[in-house]
């Protein structure tokens, strides 16, 4: 066995707020606290070659129902309904899971990149999302939140296990990596990539370290989603980091940063029946303990929905539409730095071509054809399909179809006011204007 470094999470040098379990068989896999609830698992490299169908009994779940996804690096959140009803070769694309009704395990694969698992303490639903630099660039977590609280979930209800990954200090990028990530921050918007850099590597924790090496930066993809997460509107005491490195690890982890070879270690959560009594007075949460990376109590005051609201969510004052020449914008709910819209779109109508300095968005259909244009580019959407568009990106949303568009559209960002709405010309004539 190798020396480990002291300040990383093994069997044998287990760390508060995360625990080391054993199969008969005495293979480790690691959990965390935040996740008590539900059987789950950050499965090392004694586990290979064992995929989800082997794993999933571990947990207590049916190997029919493990669902997973070819990986591509990139934000598409897809439901076990969706997987079951792809009709090509092999699983569909993409990077993060979702589930709809208890009985079903998510899972990703990893060698450098963050799996993420996502619990919803009230409904039971679960998550689980493969981030890498690309992914976290594109908001692939954010678009799993997205996908969660558009099938009912709210925000404060969900927990976060950020698991193994490659640690900042040793994962080097190049500056333009650096600058790419860096802009998926709303604290970085408006800067330019050497600014967004500095910035970042002055803040405690930074996602971003220097490097010796000229047009070189270190990346902290952990620290960057777990401030993604912050500026959604989570609080800190609900996303937690494995105090653990892939790249530094190699007794427990695969690597490919460190062996270029393709092997990898498999997440997995299974979801679970809605927890209705999860409160104070569950001690499945009321014993948990510090969390060790941010320092404090990982529910905080957010166990009690009775009498706590996150401090950045204001109440909506009930729900209302507002008409427009191409359909309707129905507002469920909104805090200062997050809103959630049904949209309704005419057939044969569409949205005005525009960007936002200040807020991305999440389109998530729920009845129709979506024909989305985002940076030029062209992309139609089916019913339980959703896209990511970031800030600073022109867009437009038509319905070519017969029957009326209606998505879930989730915003986040510091302004989401209408002056934040720059409308640009539209490339073919039209009456409808947003």
């Amino acid at each position: 066995m190798s020396r480990e470094n002291p300040r990383f999470c093994n069997p044998a040098a287990p760390v508060p707020g995360w625990q080391w379990q054993t199969t008969p068989q005495g293979q480790p896999y690691l959990t965390c606290e935040l996740l008590a609830p539900w059987p789950h698992g950050f499965f090392t490299q004694p586990f290979a070659p064992q995929i989800p169908t082997d794993l999933a009994p571990i947990l207590g779940g049916s190997p029919q129902a493990a669902y997973r996804l070819k990986q591509v690096h990139g934000p598409l959140v897809l439901t076990p309904q969706e997987i079951e009803g792809f009709t090509g070769e092999g699983v569909p694309d993409g990077d993060g899971l979702v589930t709809e009704e208890p009985g079903a395990s998510v899972w990703v694969a990893s060698a450098d990149c963050t799996p993420v698992l996502v619990g919803d303490r009230l409904r039971g639903q679960v998550a689980a999302i493969h981030s890498g630099w690309r992914g976290t660039a594109q908001g692939a977590v954010g678009a799993a939140v997205a996908r969660l609280l558009a099938q009912g979930s709210q925000l404060e209800d969900l927990v976060f296990a950020l698991g193994p990954a490659i640690a900042g200090e040793v994962y080097q990028v190049t500056t333009q990596v650096g600058a790419q990530v860096a802009a998926s921050l709303q604290a970085c918007q408006g800067l330019t990539g050497e600014e967004a850099i500095a910035h970042l590597q002055a803040q405690p924790d930074p996602p971003l370290l220097p490097d010796p090496q000229p047009g070189r930066v270190r990346l902290d993809v952990r620290q960057i989603i777990r401030r993604q997460l912050i500026e959604l509107g989570v609080e800190e005491g609900r996303v937690a980091i494995a105090p653990c490195c892939t790249y530094q690890q190699p007794d427990y982890f695969f690597s490919y940063r460190r062996t270029h070879a393709k092997n990898v270690q498999w997440s997995g959560i299974l979801s679970i029946a809605p927890l209705a009594g999860l409160n104070q007075t569950n001690p499945a949460v009321a014993t948990l303990p510090s969390d060790p990376i941010i320092g404090t109590d990982p529910l905080g005051s957010a166990m009690s929905k009775s009498n706590h609201k996150p401090k950045d969510q204001t109440p909506t004052e009930g729900i209302r539409t507002e008409e427009r020449a191409w359909g309707t914008v129905t507002i469920l709910e909104e805090g200062s730095r997050y809103r959630i819209n049904r949209i309704e779109v005419k057939p044969q109508h569409h949205i005005s071509t525009q960007m936002h300095y200040h807020r991305s968005e999440h389109w998530i259909v729920v009845a129709g054809t979506a024909k989305v244009i985002c940076n030029g580019e062209e992309t139609l959407l089916m019913p339980k399909q959703s896209t990511y568009v970031p800030m600073n990106t022109t867009h437009r949303v038509e319905n070519p179809g017969v029957i009326p568009l209606v998505m879930i559209e989730v915003q986040n960002g510091e302004f989401l006011g209408d002056e934040d709405i720059i409308r640009l010309p539209d490339h073919q004539p039209s009456p409808q204007s947003d």
